[in-house]
């Protein structure tokens, strides 16, 4: 199953990879996202784990992922699920920042997710939930970035 997130922000390209790429041990300003943290150097291999309230997704309430493509130049990230007992097989989203100016950015993501067990089954239904999620995150991305702003302003 493919899911496709495109959003343009107003802020640099610059601004947005700073709290997506440099910032991708911390993803706790996401909703649902309890907190996070990064094991190991920020680069390929490098692991972040993601806690959350369990839900039918997690029940155990957290997530893994390893960082398998990292590019400062060209503000290109891929990160892979671990798999989840019972219901991911396999999970990968690959993420990019394009400048479309000094002040503004479009932002996406590619996400394609492998279920397993009844989750192959119910996995269509499943399409409109997840689709809400990836869209929420770009949006806490843009808040996140303009609180960022906010703060530098000040």
């Amino acid at each position: 199953m493919e899911f496709h997130t495109e959003r343009e922000i107003d802020a640099s390209a610059a601004e947005v990879w700073c709290v997506l790429g440099e910032g991708f041990g911390d993803v706790s300003w996401s909703t649902g996202i309890d907190s996070s943290s990064l094991e190991g150097e920020l680069g390929v291999g490098c692991l972040r784990t993601c806690n959350f309230p369990p839900s039918r997704l997690s029940k155990s309430g957290s997530v893994r992922e390893t960082l398998v493509q990292f590019d400062r130049e060209a503000m290109t990230l891929a990160y892979e699920v671990q798999p989840t007992p019972g219901v991911m097989k396999s999970a990968i989203n690959r993420w990019s920042i394009t400048p479309l100016g000094a002040e503004r950015c479009r932002v996406r993501s590619h996400a394609t997710l492998e279920f397993r067990g009844l989750a192959v089954v119910f996995g269509p239904l499943m399409r409109p939930m997840i689709r809400r999620m990836g869209a929420r995150f770009v949006d806490d991305l843009a808040e996140r970035v303009a609180a960022t702003r906010r703060v530098s302003a000040a």
